[in-house]
């Protein structure tokens, strides 16, 4: 096809797949292009250049991308005979740390026609900086 060749390059794997229509999973769009790599700058600029390519088509509308949709990650090991030698169970220490940075659901509230779960978690300028545990 005519994208095939606009999109032709040596470091990429071309494939054109039906999706399946997942109910909930809160994805509508009629096209999708999936990119997948493992370097994100090169999965960014090829982003780009796709929509760029697209983009060129006064057919083709309303072109999205959650190229920049990232989070962050923070790696974390734990060093387990320090921690043994201390008394500390490492999955201790890595519940702790999970529960720190997103959130824990500890229950819900019955508030007539509706129901509020009760959510416990840290102050966003906790979650921030790793030190200010």
């Amino acid at each position: 096809s005519l994208y095939r060749q606009k999109f032709q390059d040596e470091s990429l794997k071309i494939k054109i797949l039906e999706l399946p229509k997942i109910e909930g999973a809160g994805i509508d769009d009629p096209v999708q292009f999936l990119i997948l790599g493992d370097d994100l700058n090169t999965l960014k600029e090829a982003a780009s250049q796709a929509k760029e390519i697209l983009g060129t088509n006064a057919r083709i509308v309303d072109i999205s991308d959650n190229a920049n949709a990232t989070k962050d990650e923070v790696a974390l090991h734990i060093n387990k005979e320090k921690a043994k030698l201390l008394d500390v169970n490492p999955q201790y220490i890595a519940g702790v740390l999970g529960y720190s940075f997103s959130q824990l659901s500890v229950g819900s509230m019955d508030r007539g026609n509706s129901k509020d779960d009760i959510i416990l978690s840290f102050a966003p300028e906790f979650k921030k900086d790793i030190e200010a545990l």
